[in-house]
């Protein structure tokens, strides 16, 4: 069996030099305007939650095509992310967020001027794709551009921003609801932001990622572009250590090569730890919740308070969001995923008890609020961190791709099967099936993922080539 005790070590690999007020403040920044495209897909996951209540009343659609509407956004997050991956790989980080954005135009509009079921479903198609596109990108392109020593604290900022749109969705609902055509204006107006990042982006001014101008020979505009984000000294040393691994392998690995590496020790055990990981995210019910809360608070409560409810879910969420950006780097990763899957379980234990003893709106909303916060405080922020820095620089592309394609397999039935299940066997045992989820979950953890705070991007395959980290049964 694997020695864990190595497992939760946050001490780190090599000190970065402090960096100076310059570089911090254009790194954040620059951070926070790729994260405009997380806030784009955070509001779609918000707002979506009162729409399929108003979309309900207005279309008459049933319960399997309430399900199928929702599932069509995860299930095209799959290929989505394969796509996203690959272009990253060939047309570079900037170019491949820019056909990210336009679909995150192109599929709110044409949701809000949809006229049947089979449009939205098309349009829900297309909005999937551009949010898996985005989930790896954005999440690459931070990594590979940030410091060291605030590489987990900048990729966390990707949560805080995907918390920030799935409240701005949820007050949406609440602000928007009653007007003519409500639901069309919610879906429309998601829009905006992708295109704002878009005419942004397409600059010349904007940096491509300088791991990948490395692959492609272009080394002195890597340097002059990891200077400007991390300094003379941290881009000296990445820089170094980026040419030394290119001299053995030049190449960005094939879909063949991810598809055919589970005979390599050091990759299977890369590929298994962001994995689980990834299938964590998703399998601890966080998509049912996040579309559905509103729909089963509505049946205690009245529509518009459901919806103040599960805008108050949101605010609490993005507030843990926050704490676990203050202390993500003195925890490290794997203790707080721990924690969070934990947090997750035992909510969903008293979500059961609550819907099954009707201790009524309140307790159930305060329910939901606590699952958030225990997603908040792990498995939403941590895994963005923990895939975008677990995989080689050849390796992170289609790793990471094959990774949210695994996890949103198991996201999609969630989000097709929750609906159906809470009319054939009742919400309370469904969130009982969560927790046992959950607990599953906690032991997966626990075994595979090992800790990656304090090491450079190029040193991850050192941990995972390490003889205490290998994880086959005996």
């Amino acid at each position: 069996m694997p020695d864990h005790a190595h497992y939760g070590s946050t001490s780190p690999v090599t000190e970065a030099a402090p960096l100076d007020t310059d570089h911090r403040t254009r790194v954040v920044l620059f951070t926070c305007f790729l994260c405009l495209v997380v806030v784009a897909e955070g509001y779609d996951f918000g707002v979506l939650n009162g729409v399929i209540v108003r979309m309900k009343d207005d279309l008459g659609i049933s319960v399997l095509e309430v399900s199928m509407l929702v599932t069509a956004t995860p299930l095209f997050v799959m290929p989505g992310s394969i796509i996203g991956g690959a272009a990253a790989d060939a047309w570079g980080r900037r170019h491949a967020l820019m056909a990210c954005c336009s679909l995150l135009i192109l599929g709110p509009v044409g949701m809000a001027l949809a006229s049947s079921v089979g449009l939205l479903l098309i349009t829900r198609a297309v909005v999937g794709c551009g949010i898996g596109m985005g989930l790896v990108i954005v999440s690459m392109y931070i990594a590979e551009l940030a410091p060291q020593d605030m590489r987990g604290r900048l990729t966390t900022l990707e949560d805080v921003f995907l918390n920030l749109g799935m409240l701005l969705g949820y007050l949406m609902n609440w602000l928007l609801l009653g007007i003519r055509n409500d639901w069309r204006w919610m879906l429309g107006l998601g829009s905006l932001l992708p295109l704002c990042v878009l005419l942004v982006i397409c600059l010349p001014q904007m940096p491509e990622s300088p791991r990948w101008l490395v692959t492609k020979g272009r080394n002195e505009e890597a340097r002059q572009i990891l200077t400007t984000f991390v300094g003379k000294e941290e881009a000296d040393r990445d820089m170094q250590a980026m040419l030394a691994e290119l001299k053995t392998e030049e190449e960005f690995v094939t879909w063949h090569q991810v598809l055919c590496s589970w005979h390599d020790g050091k990759i299977r055990r890369m590929l298994l730890a962001g994995v689980v990981v990834g299938v964590a995210q998703v399998g601890c019910g966080y998509l049912p919740i996040a579309y559905y809360s509103s729909t089963v608070l509505k049946s205690t409560m009245s529509e518009q308070a459901a919806f103040m409810a599960t805008t108050v879910m949101g605010i609490v969420k993005l507030t843990m969001a926050l704490v676990t950006l203050a202390v993500l780097e003195k925890v490290g990763r794997r203790p707080m995923l721990l924690a969070s899957a934990s947090i997750c379980g035992l909510s969903c234990v008293w979500l059961a008890h609550a819907f099954a003893s009707d201790v009524g709106g309140f307790g159930q909303a305060l329910g939901f609020a606590v699952f958030m916060a225990g997603f908040s405080l792990g498995l939403g922020p941590i895994t963005f961190v923990y895939i975008s820095e677990v995989f080689a620089t050849r390796w992170r592309g289609k790793a990471m791709a094959f990774t949210l394609f695994t996890s949103r397999i198991v996201g999609c039935t969630s989000t097709m099967l929750f609906p159906l299940l809470i009319v054939r066997i009742g919400i309370s045992t469904c969130f009982w099936l969560m927790a046992l989820a959950n607990v599953l979950l906690v032991g997966l953890i626990y075994t595979f993922v090992f800790e990656t705070h304090g090491r450079s991007l190029e040193t991850m395959q050192e941990l995972f080539a390490s003889p205490k980290a290998d994880l086959r049964c005996p």
